[in-house]
């Protein structure tokens, strides 16, 4: 009963994170075209879009490997932690993408 409790856990960690990765795909393939219609192209920070679909994948790779063979609440408790760690840099990367656009754009109205 502990196996399916802790396969439980396990596949509601990969949908959230399989969620940050579908939110990171989509910023990967729409932002570049919406730059383009700003015209500020030449100026797309593919770094913090590489980063963003870099990070949902180590952050299930590292969760998977660090629960491995533990307890349904450590295994919970890890999943939470890796969640959240991976949250806050996708978030980090969202807002260095807010700066960047604030800094690329002309000021409106002058």
């Amino acid at each position: 009963m502990k196996q399916f409790f802790g396969l439980i856990v396990t596949v509601v960690f990969l949908g959230f994170s399989g969620w940050d990765l579908w939110e990171a795909v989509g910023n990967f393939l729409g932002l570049p075209g919406f730059y383009v219609a700003l015209g500020i192209d030449s100026e797309t920070p593919w770094f913090l879009l590489y980063a963003g679909l870099v990070v949902p994948v180590v952050a299930v790779v590292v969760g998977l490997l660090w629960a491995r063979g533990r307890g349904v609440m450590a295994r919970t408790l890890i999943y939470a932690i890796v969640l959240a760690a991976s949250n806050a840099v996708s978030m980090s990367l969202l807002a260095a993408g807010q700066a960047w656009l604030a800094y690329v754009l002309p000021p409106l109205g002058g």
